[in-house]
């Protein structure tokens, strides 16, 4: 594979996950159509193996419990006061500069997941130079899921499950229950790819944008929930 390939790939991944969405069933998804928006070279090797990367797409969640600093790995609570040590670092802060301005064990504390996908995306990089087929799909598998999680507005906020508001329980109704009962109505094309100059600009972009949603989020399910007269039990914990 050559390396243009290799990073159309990846910017084909990245892009084809802005569909939003999270939990099992949709991560599943996301790896599924990421793959089928591939072009070639890459879309029919990738494709050989479409039922390995979508069966494997929650790989990282199951290592939340095994794995120390997996969890961490999913999520960047930006507004979390903490971090405002990054505020003076612009837009894309650079992970050494981060840890000398707020250190390693807060970033680790309140999530690392924009430099997660860089650390993802460079060790996949990695695996498709060496020609380790395992560990390309291991790589891919696990991109698909952080760019995934970077596009869920809770994944951004210290207010993760709802629960500084009075609406703990929103994470789980957000991400995997409204797929699960809606998603045949979604509309879940993927467009053509387009190539990724710089990861990560375009990831930090994306974590920004869905911190600006976490609002919205919270504000329409609260509006909901109050003009709700039936007896459905709306949130789960």
């Amino acid at each position: 594979m050559s390396l243009r390939s290799r990073l159309i790939f990846i910017g084909s991944l990245a892009l084809s996950l802005g569909l939003q969405g999270w939990g099992f069933f949709v991560h599943r998804h996301l790896n599924r159509a990421a793959v089928a928006a591939l072009p070639e070279p890459l879309g029919p090797w990738m494709a050989s193996e479409v039922e390995w990367l979508s069966a494997h797409a929650v790989d990282a969640d199951k290592r939340k419990r095994m794995v120390q600093n997996e969890a961490p790995k999913h999520y960047l609570d930006l507004d979390a006061p903490a971090l405002s040590c990054l505020d003076s670092m612009g837009f894309h802060p650079n992970w050494k500069a981060a840890c000398a301005a707020c250190s390693e064990d807060t970033l680790w504390a309140y999530g690392v997941l924009p430099w997660n996908i860089e650390w993802t995306y460079r060790r996949l990089v990695e695996a498709m130079h060496e020609g380790d087929r395992a560990d390309i799909l291991r790589r891919a598998a696990d991109l698909g899921h952080y760019v995934g999680d970077a596009h869920v507005p809770l994944h951004t906020t210290l207010n993760y499950n709802g629960q500084l508001t009075g609406q703990t329980g929103i994470h789980g109704l957000w991400e995997t229950r409204l797929p699960e009962l809606y998603g045949a109505q979604y509309f879940l094309g993927v467009s053509g790819p387009e190539y990724i100059s710089d990861v990560g600009h375009w990831v930090w972009q994306t974590i920004r944008q869905s911190h600006s949603a976490v609002d919205s989020v919270l504000s329409i399910e609260a509006v909901l929930v109050a003009e709700w007269d039936g007896d459905l039990v709306v949130r789960e914990e």
